[in-house]
């Protein structure tokens, strides 16, 4: 069970939960036997919070985001078969630029954008679909959403 309890003070407002477990052997009355949290995440730690590397954060990463040169495009469609990416970055033509599998799941394309703004959509199993992890959009011609990214 994950949960917020009254005496746990998180050093980050994000970092708020932790992990209550409890005896349930006796289901009208179950006991607190045990917590856990990430170490440095609770108010008097005197560890600091684990460090990610930037891979590790790019692969929990979902939605656009430029890292250096490269902008990154990164979904989660559980059930798809092929995900593709259409844009003002490649005509809008969603067969030039499919995105990989890196895991059941979860798709990315990293694509070396110059700077500008771009208006694109996914193409999901034949499906015009808007990235549901960004939320800067406009109205297109056909009364749907395009996606906007400016790229520095």
């Amino acid at each position: 069970m994950a949960s917020g309890a009254p005496d746990f003070k998180p050093t980050h407002p994000l970092d708020d939960q932790i992990y209550r477990c409890f005896d349930v052997r006796n289901p009208t009355k179950p006991v607190e036997v045990g917590r856990w949290w990430l170490p440095g995440t609770r108010e008097g730690d005197n560890v600091a919070p684990p460090v990610k590397t930037t891979a590790q954060k790019i692969e929990e990463f979902y939605g656009v985001k430029q890292v250096g040169d490269e902008v990154i495009f990164a979904a989660k469609f559980d059930a798809a078969k092929k995900v593709l990416i259409a844009g003002d970055f490649n005509n809008w033509s969603p067969m030039s630029t499919p995105m990989a599998t890196e895991r059941p799941g979860v798709w990315r394309t990293a694509l070396p954008l110059p700077p500008g703004r771009y208006r694109y959509r996914f193409v999901v199993d034949g499906k015009w679909m808007t990235d549901p992890n960004n939320q800067y959009v406009e109205a297109n011609q056909f009364g749907e959403l395009n996606n906007v990214i400016e790229v520095d």
